[in-house]
């Protein structure tokens, strides 16, 4: 797979900052008496980090992991992907480091319980970990549940999409 460059998301159309999502994982972390979470979906790793990509086809997400625990969150991914705009974006929450690190920091993780979503995560991640905590991904719900600023760009894109068709649509008449 080609990788592309990853893009930030802006704030104004997530409708979240990153460091809100954050709290929200965050306190799974607590009610679980988990030490860190493991994130497998890109999708949960891009709402969460409000960051986009064109890593695979046809959706824009970055393909990534992250393992976040309270203290810091880390997101590997392809490191030809993170652009200065997207370590500035989350220079204060998280840090990026390339995929090769994953199975050492999988090591690191050894003594700590981890909380994986058994239905998303890696075989190689979940047999390597010690103690985990199965739940479902901490992302899947609040990422569900849209806000006013991802409805009124629905509604846009909604808009856009019926005038597309309507255009086609008066082509083929005319055709």
């Amino acid at each position: 797979m080609h990788a592309k460059h990853g893009l930030v998301h802006p704030e104004m159309l997530a409708g979240q900052s990153v460091q809100n999502k954050l709290s929200l994982v965050r306190q799974t972390l607590v009610e679980y008496h988990a030490d860190a979470i493991f994130l497998a979906l890109p999708e949960s790793v891009n709402w969460l980090f409000n960051l986009r990509g064109q890593d695979l086809p046809h959706t824009p997400f970055l393909n990534a992991y992250a393992f976040i625990t309270k203290e810091d969150a880390i997101i590997f991914t392809q490191t030809g992907n993170v652009t200065d705009e997207m370590k500035a974006h989350l220079n204060a929450v998280a840090e990026f480091l390339s995929l090769d690190f994953l199975p050492d920091h999988i090591a690191a993780m050894q003594n700590k319980r981890v909380m994986i979503d058994p239905a998303t995560c890696p075989y190689f991640v979940a047999s390597a970990l010690e103690e985990t905590i199965e739940a479902k991904d901490p992302c899947l719900l609040p990422k569900a549940c849209k806000n006013a600023a991802e409805i009124a760009c629905m509604k846009q894109a909604h808009i856009r999409y019926g005038v597309a068709v309507t255009q086609f649509l008066i082509w083929l008449e005319n055709a």
